[in-house]
């Protein structure tokens, strides 16, 4: 199976989406989708289908930085035929966000309605006017949670926008632990510091997990009955404040597939993440392989990155090849094969001997 288009619950495939948050150059996402090519070469002998993510309309919580000066909200159309080229070279579904009922035309010019995937994300998840845009196209689909959290009415209800698309992976985010009164003091404390006890949770994550909620989308009829693929995102769950969460994204990653079922890994992959315009520092690297860490965030903290000043953290993340190659292992299991099988073993070298690729760091200008 070449396309995540061609995943289908519970068909004992495991869809792989990496890439990272923002198309920043040519060189960029060509050099990052080159080496995601390699690993999904590898996997998907072993029902793993890989995916290239980049965004390129990129809604931020606030348009200006506290100088007055305007943030990168992405490259737009100008990144379309990147996409396109990825799409084509390297045989893999694109999952992109769109931001604009406005926009679709440039989706529907340069990217293939049966292999690739208009994300709506956790900002837009019920703009509806933009869902039903999105549902007259013959498009695939990926929809974030809400940042607020999940309610499967609500999940439902903008799902039903999309029943005239293709494939449609519904996927859950994290949400955040903020009341709307900004007010911790008692019940809400309580609550807080009780969900907080779970081995899923961590005070240091950008947001509350919700990994588990999994168990009430299955249950609905609508999603249950009508193929919807669930899918899970830790690197919005857990960020990058520090060396710890940016391990924790690669490990709750791998439990969302083998604890808790989802059919979807969604994850951001960067591998000159001290560079990058958007979330660098919640960006997985393909491998640490021959890396060299001056230009990643090892050792720094959240958004402080120094660009050149990374150094080998203490606590190593899981790469994208890690991920890969445990998936591997756990396919095969699934399937019956052994560890020491030859194929797996000689799947599980070619991940490991996989090696580092430095891109041109190219300004981006818009």
């Amino acid at each position: 199976m070449k396309y995540l288009s061609g995943l289908e619950a519970g068909d004992g495939n495991i869809g792989l989406v990496g890439g990272p948050c923002s198309g920043e150059s040519y060189e960029q996402t060509m050099t990052q989708a080159d080496s995601i090519y390699h690993v999904k070469d590898v996997v998907e002998p072993f029902g793993i289908v890989v995916a290239y993510r980049e965004g390129l309309w990129k809604p931020r919580t606030k348009s200006h930085d506290k100088n007055g000066n305007g943030v990168f909200e992405g490259v737009g159309v100008k990144g379309m035929p990147w996409l396109k080229e990825v799409a084509e070279k390297y045989e893999m579904s694109i999952v992109s966000e769109c931001m604009s009922e406005e926009d679709i035309k440039h989706f529907e010019k340069y990217l293939e309605p049966e292999r690739d995937y208009i994300q709506v994300g956790a900002r837009t998840n019920q703009a509806y006017a933009l869902l039903y845009r999105v549902g007259l196209t013959p498009f695939n689909v990926l929809l974030k949670t809400p940042m607020q959290g999940i309610k499967v009415d609500d999940s439902v209800g903008s799902l039903m926008r999309l029943e005239n698309n293709g494939s449609i992976i519904y996927c859950v985010r994290g949400q955040e632990l903020i009341p709307p009164d900004g007010n911790f003091d008692g019940s809400y404390r309580a609550y807080v510091e009780d969900i907080m006890k779970s081995e899923d949770q961590d005070p240091d994550a950008r947001n509350f997990n919700n990994v588990e909620w999994i168990r009430f989308l299955k249950e609905d009829p609508d999603i249950k009955n009508n193929g919807i693929l669930l899918g899970y995102d830790p690197s919005h769950t857990f960020g990058g404040l520090n060396d710890r969460m940016r391990r924790k994204i690669g490990e709750q990653g791998l439990k969302s597939i083998m604890h808790y079922g989802y059919d979807v890994l969604h994850v951001e992959v960067h591998d000159w993440p001290s560079y990058a315009k958007t979330d660098g520092y919640q960006a997985l690297l393909t491998t640490t392989n021959g890396i060299d860490w001056s230009v990643t965030n090892g050792g720094q903290i959240g958004k402080n990155l120094v660009k050149g000043g990374g150094k080998e953290p203490e606590i190593m993340p899981l790469t994208l090849v890690d991920i890969a190659s445990e998936l591997v292992k756990y396919q095969a299991g699934r399937r019956g094969m052994s560890k020491d099988d030859a194929g797996v073993q000689e799947a599980l070298r070619k991940l490991e001997d996989m090696r580092w690729q430095m891109a041109p760091v190219v300004s981006v200008s818009i």
